[in-house]
This record gives C-alpha cells, sequence and structure tokens, in this order.
C-alpha cells in the first residue's frame, strides 16, 4: 500500500474487519505490534496507521491492505439496526462479527450491482405494525404480503429464492453460533438476510427466512430482539408459509376425537 493510499485509510474498515475476525482491539494489537490505544485510535480515526503498519493489519485479518481504502461504499453505510432472535442469549462479539459479515456482503453487493443488473428491490413497505398488535393483524399483513407478492395459493416454492427475485441478498454464515441462527438487516439499497451454514433442516430454514421477510416488512423502525418483535416475526413467518384458511380443513378436529390443532 502506498504512502497516498494510507492516507484514504478508512477507519470503519478496520472496525468491520476486525470484528469478522471476531478479534478483540487487544488481541489485534498484541498481533499488529502496537498498542491498544493507538489501535483504538486508528479505528476512532484520531490517527492514521503507517503504511507499515497497515500491511500488518491486512496480514493479521486476512484482507489485502486496499481494502482499507476509504473511496468504496462501505465507509458510507449507516449504522442500520440488525434483527437478531434474543440480544441477551448472544454476546456482543458474536453479534458484532455476524453484522459485519452482513455489511461487507451489502457492500459486495454493490460492487456486483455495477458489472451486473441485480433485481430491483421490490417488497410491500406498507405492512408494518406496532409491538402492541395482537396476532391476527400480522396474520392479515402476511396473506396481504402473500397478496403483493403475488404468491397466489399453496405452498411457497423456495422462499430464499423469492427473497433474491425482490432484490434482497441472501446470504449463509459458516460456523456462526448456535444461537444465532438468522438476522436481517434493513440496509440502503438492498436489504440483507443471513442464514446460518448449522440449520440443516429444509423447514426449519424455510422458517427462518420469511421470520427474516417479517422483520424487514412489519417492524422497519421497531427497537429488535423485543419478545412482541419476535413473536410478531414468528407469527408473520407461520401465516406466511401456511395459510390458516388453507390448512385448517387438513388438520384434526377436536370434536371428532382427533388431537387439538392449537
Amino acid at each position: 500500500m502506498s504512502c497516498a493510499a494510507a492516507a484514504l485509510f478508512d477507519p470503519t474498515r478496520l472496525r468491520i474487519a476486525r470484528q469478522a475476525a471476531m478479534l478483540r482491539k487487544k488481541d489485534l494489537a498484541e498481533r499488529v505490534g502496537v498498542s491498544a490505544a493507538a489501535l483504538s485510535q486508528y479505528e476512532n480515526g484520531g490517527t492514521t496507521p503507517s503504511t507499515k503498519v497497515v500491511g500488518s493489519l491486512a496480514l493479521a485479518l486476512g484482507v489485502p491492505s486496499g481494502f482499507f481504502a476509504a473511496d468504496r461504499s462501505l465507509g458510507e453505510a449507516p449504522a442500520t439496526t440488525a434483527h437478531f432472535r434474543s440480544l441477551r442469549s448472544t454476546s456482543k462479539q458474536e453479534r458484532d462479527r455476524a453484522f459485519a459479515h452482513a455489511l461487507l456482503t451489502w457492500e459486495l453487493a454493490q460492487v456486483i450491482h455495477r458489472h451486473v443488473q441485480l433485481p430491483n428491490v421490490n417488497l410491500p413497505r406498507d405492512l408494518a405494525v406496532q409491538p402492541d398488535d395482537p396476532p391476527h393483524v400480522v396474520e392479515a399483513a402476511a396473506r396481504a404480503a402473500r397478496s403483493a407478492l403475488g404468491l397466489g395459493t399453496g405452498p411457497i416454492p423456495n422462499v430464499v429464492r423469492l427473497l433474491e427475485t425482490r432484490g434482497v441478498v441472501c446470504t449463509r454464515l459458516p460456523a456462526m453460533t448456535r444461537r444465532v441462527f438468522a438476522f436481517s438487516c434493513d440496509f440502503p439499497e438492498r436489504p440483507v438476510v443471513v442464514l446460518s451454514t448449522e440449520r440443516t433442516h429444509r423447514a426449519a430454514g424455510r422458517f427462518d427466512a420469511a421470520h427474516e421477510l417479517g422483520h424487514l416488512l412489519l417492524h422497519q423502525d421497531e427497537e429488535p430482539g423485543t419478545h412482541a418483535v419476535e413473536r410478531h416475526a414468528n407469527v408473520f413467518a407461520s401465516e406466511f408459509l401456511a395459510p390458516a384458511s388453507e390448512i385448517c380443513d387438513l388438520l384434526p378436529c377436536a370434536s371428532t376425537g382427533g388431537s387439538s390443532s392449537n
């Protein structure tokens, strides 16, 4: 990396690369041979690392030196909220790593879109609900989403493919954590849904994808991770994948001696 390139150093890129590698500041500082205070200054933009230090950072984080250049789109991304299933059951380090992966995926999509025409984002944006809305309101939103997406009746062949045809970028995070099966980020211009490679059951994977679609459509401004928000996303996914009106006649009825369908 030249001295001129070092002058373009983007501190946001250093922080995101460190979080993606699940390294604490003091651990990365030790690998690079600088103090933890110096590394904090690099990430805060207080000082710019030398060309030599930039090379060491790149080596330690497994990225090319040019990754840190400030003339690319990553530094323009706002602090988008990520919808995790439970903020209490995941550590901050796990969430930071997962969000960094989503942000880098968003940037890659931005770069690809300069050369390849990706599907335009085409999602119904008028289905937001309030945290205290009852389940039937969320179920109605799920049915409205099916209608707006032109799904008609019957099973959805492939939920991930549906999201991708509507402009949502879907990716999988290897060896994420058993406490983070999926999450979503409504980034500018193109949302990102991250699914876990550890979720091997197809039905569970379909539900995860539908759950995250629920967040994108229902919770554009809501605080993530709350019981109400997560409950809504579960209700949305259930009704979106299997509308009650289409399956109720196929379920056993308690009045005839069958099992209850509660």
